[in-house]
């Protein structure tokens, strides 16, 4: 099996109904941590919530970018515009 991989776009194929395996399959691997009836699936960018019903039945999902201060954050390196603004002094 892959690495997981999450992404928004992923997370929104996440449907009501589905179970705890399908998301597994759809996600490319295991939780990295379950909380009750909480899963959490880590990315690059974010994270996935996966939230379960008491049959263990997906009953929504959502995605959340890493922020400052929640251990995962990177400040992102400046992109080619930034980089040249600041070389001409702007």
């Amino acid at each position: 099996m892959l690495p997981p991989t999450v992404t928004p776009a992923l997370v929104q194929r996440v449907r009501q109904g589905m179970t705890v395996r399908q998301v597994e399959v759809l996600f490319g691997g295991l939780p990295v941590s379950r909380d009750g009836n909480v899963l959490q699936w880590d990315g690059p960018d974010g994270a996935a919530f996966v939230f379960l019903d008491p049959d263990q039945r997906v009953v929504g999902a959502e995605f959340e970018r890493w922020g400052l201060g929640d251990g995962h954050a990177t400040p992102q390196s400046p992109g080619f515009l930034a980089r040249f603004r600041a070389w001409l002094g702007w």
